[in-house]
């Protein structure tokens, strides 16, 4: 597996984590989370479907935020739905990376393969 692939993947995974580990307002989750599909979007051709996912990842981040911050709490099932609301859309994102994702010409200027190609 070319190494950008498993780059996404371990980046992807580690999102995932750390959403599942959300446990105050207090912690920047949305701008984590934007740093990470940034990250890994920075070497991929900006694509219709990559962009619209990317959106919704980073909308689903700022409900969690958002909902985590009402007060009084909301009851755990709601934050376990939006949690896993959240973990989907990053699913569907990577999956979408995967399969649409091509090389920029700064990918291929850092080794990462062909610029142009398929990652």
């Amino acid at each position: 597996m070319p190494q950008l692939r498993k780059d996404i993947r371990t980046s992807f995974e580690h999102a995932r984590q750390k959403v599942e580990a959300y446990a105050s307002a207090s912690e920047d989750l949305s701008g984590e989370l934007r740093r990470w599909t940034d990250s890994t979007l920075r070497f991929i051709e900006p694509e219709a479907t990559i962009r619209t996912l990317h959106r919704i990842v980073l909308e689903r981040a700022d409900d969690l935020a958002g909902l985590m911050a009402e007060r009084p709490r909301p009851r755990d099932s709601s934050i376990a739905t939006a949690k896993s609301h959240l973990t989907a859309a990053f699913e569907d994102l990577e999956d979408a990376i995967l399969k649409h994702g091509i090389l920029t010409p700064a990918g291929e200027k850092v080794g990462l393969g062909i610029a142009g190609r398929p990652i």
